[in-house]
C-alpha cells in the first residue's frame, strides 16, 4: 500500500514528529511519500527520503494556487491512501481543501484544540472534515470540537494518543551538586508558554533558589524570548538532534503550555525518567495526571511554587521521574500507536480499488 503524507508546516514540532514515526515504523507492505510545503523542516526531509520519498511543494501566497499546488503534487504520487497532518482544526486549511477533494481514501490527524471561527466558518470547515474518510485526534477535547462544533459524525473520529519510543538510556539519579537545571523542549511560540516559565524563573531567582533554565527548539518567538531573558540564568539553544541526551542532563522537565493536545515532548521526558511539570490543558490531566506535576496555564506564581518544591526535594523528583517512566512505558509506546494506524489504513484500503502505480518500497530499518 502506498501512503502519501501531507505536511504543511515550515517549523518542526510534535505534529511533524508523528509523521516521522509513521514513515520509520510502518510494517512491511507499505510504501511512503511525504508531500510537504517548502521550506521543509530538515528532520522531516531526512526521514522522508531515508524511508521513502519526499516531494517538496512551493507554497504560493494565493490560497487557491496553494491548494491547487498541493492537490497536484499529491495526485502525482498515485497514492492508495492520503494522510494529512494538521496542527489544529482550522490550521493548514489549504492542505485540507486539497486532500478533502480527492477521490483517494483520506485520513487526517488533528494534534491540538483550536478555534473554528463563527457559525459560518465552522459550517464550511465541517464540510471539509466530513469529506475525509477517517480522523485521528489525540484527545477527547479535540473530538468534541469536531463532533459538536463541526458536526463530524462520531464514527469518523478516533482518539489515538501520541506514542514515543523507549529510551536507550534511562535517567535514574539527580545530577548532583550545582543549580537545579530545568529544561524544556518545544516550538518557541506563545502557545508553549515559555514567557510564563521565564516569569516563574524570575520569582525563583528572587527567592535565591539555585536554578537555571535551558530550552531547546525553534520558532517565531525566539528573539522575543531571548530579549526577556535579561540577567536570568536561562538560554534558548535552538534545535538539537540529541533530545534524549539533553533530557539526560536536566533535573526537571517543564512544559508550561497555554494549550495542548497530548504533547510528544512531555511523553518523551516521562519515558526518559525525568520528573515533569506541565499545565492542566488538553489531554494532559486525563492522560498523565498523577505522574506529572500540574499547574494552571498562564500562572507564573503557581508554576514557581511547584518548581521551588521540586528544587528543594531530590527524593520527590526521583519518585516523580519513576512514576512518569512507568506510565509512559505502559501506555504510550509508539509501536502500539503505529499498529493502530496501520490497521485503519487496511480497513480503508479494502473499501477502495488499488491505484495504478509502482510504489517506492520502504528501506529496511
Amino acid at each position: 500500500m502506498h501512503v502519501t503524507y501531507v505536511v504543511d508546516s515550515e517549523t518542526f514540532g510534535g505534529a511533524e514528529q508523528t509523521v516521522i514515526q509513521l514513515v520509520e515504523r510502518l510494517p512491511g507492505g507499505f510504501a511512503t511519500t511525504v508531500v510537504a510545503t517548502a521550506p521543509v523542516p530538515r528532520q522531516l526531509a531526512a526521514a522522508a527520503t531515508r524511508y521513502g520519498r519526499l516531494v517538496a511543494v512551493e507554497s504560493p501566497r494565493n490560497r487557491r494556487r496553494r491548494t491547487a499546488a498541493v492537490r497536484k503534487a499529491v495526485t502525482e504520487t498515485h497514492p492508495d491512501l492520503v494522510h494529512l497532518n494538521l496542527v489544529d482544526p482550522a490550521t493548514n486549511l489549504d492542505a485540507l481543501r486539497a486532500v478533502a477533494a480527492l477521490a483517494t481514501p483520506s485520513v487526517a490527524t488533528v494534534h491540538m484544540i483550536g478555534g473554528v471561527g463563527d457559525a459560518r466558518a465552522a459550517a464550511s470547515l465541517g464540510s471539509l472534515y466530513r469529506g475525509m474518510d477517517h480522523i485521528f485526534v489525540v484527545s477527547a477535547e479535540i473530538e468534541r470540537v469536531l463532533t459538536r462544533r463541526l458536526a463530524v459524525p462520531a464514527a469518523m473520529v478516533e482518539i489515538l494518543p501520541n506514542g514515543v519510543a523507549r529510551c536507550g538510556v534511562m535517567r535514574h539519579a539527580n545530577r548532583g551538586p550545582g543549580p537545579v537545571r530545568i529544561g524544556g523542549v518545544g516550538r518557541l511560540t506563545a502557545q508553549k508558554g515559555w514567557d510564563v516559565l521565564l516569569a516563574a524563573l524570575e520569582l525563583l531567582v528572587e527567592e535565591c533558589i539555585a536554578v537555571e533554565l535551558q530550552v531547546i527548539g525553534e520558532g517565531r518567538d525566539r528573539r522575543m524570548l531571548e530579549a526577556l531573558v535579561g540577567p536570568l540564568p536561562a538560554s534558548f539553544g535552538g534545535h538539537r538532534d540529541d533530545v534524549m541526551a539533553f533530557l539526560g542532563g536536566i533535573d526537571v522537565f517543564c512544559l508550561p503550555s497555554r494549550a495542548e493536545g497530548l504533547p510528544l515532548a512531555l511523553l518523551e521526558a516521562m519515558m526518559a525518567g525525568v520528573p515533569c511539570v506541565s499545565t492542566a490543558v488538553g489531554a494532559i490531566p486525563q492522560a498523565v495526571g498523577g505522574a506529572v506535576e500540574l499547574v494552571p496555564p498562564g500562572d507564573a506564581a503557581a508554576l514557581a511554587r511547584c518548581l521551588k518544591a521540586l528544587c528543594g526535594d531530590p527524593e520527590r523528583r526521583e519518585r516523580l521521574g519513576r512514576a512518569g517512566a512507568e506510565l509512559a512505558r505502559r501506555r504510550f509506546h509508539v509501536d502500539a500507536t503505529v499498529r493502530r494506524v496501520a490497521d485503519r489504513y487496511h480497513m480503508l484500503r479494502r473499501r477502495s480499488p488499488p491505484s495504478d502505480h509502482l510504489p517506492v518500497p520502504k528501506t529496511s530499518r
